[in-house]
């Protein structure tokens, strides 16, 4: 049956392509360490030689432990990013709906200035339609085409 999981083993043979890479290269040693975030490879840290060169134990854990601390600190950028386009996200929310709160007519709040709704959701382009009336922002269809995707 079947072949055992060798994803963990530390030591392992290279495949054939790779070899031949690395002969192309000139390369007679090579060390790799994956860089490991939320459980999905994120990255690799990968040593040549040009001669063949043993590294030892306790070198190679110190490049493990590398590449560990490595994916620590991308994760808590990926936390930070995640958090600062919370708060923008948040913020738009609040400036959009206090516009509208502002306003009688929801169609001139989104017409008047930046309406904040192509930055909340990554576009190039916005249109409104409320009680027959379009306004539309940025890169988007012509009104009559816009009046064919509401109906």
């Amino acid at each position: 049956g079947r072949r055992p999981d060798m994803s963990m083993v530390g030591i392992r043979a290279v495949a054939p392509c790779h070899l031949t890479h690395l002969t192309n290269q000139g390369v007679q040693s090579s060390m790799c360490h994956a860089i490991i975030v939320d459980a999905k490879l994120w990255g690799l840290l990968y040593c040549h030689h040009l001669s063949p060169l043993y590294v030892p134990f306790e070198r190679r854990v110190a490049c493990q432990m590398a590449t560990e601390v490595l994916a620590q600190q991308v994760k808590q950028l990926q936390i930070n990013d995640e958090a600062r386009e919370r708060e923008r996200t948040r913020s738009v929310r609040a400036a959009i709906l206090q516009r509208l709160r502002e306003s009688n007519d929801p169609v001139q709040a989104f017409a008047a200035g930046d309406s904040g709704l192509q930055s909340l959701m990554d576009c190039d382009g916005a249109a409104a339609v409320y009680n027959g009336q379009v306004v539309a922002r940025g890169c988007t269809p012509k009104e009559a085409q816009i009046r064919a995707l509401v109906e």
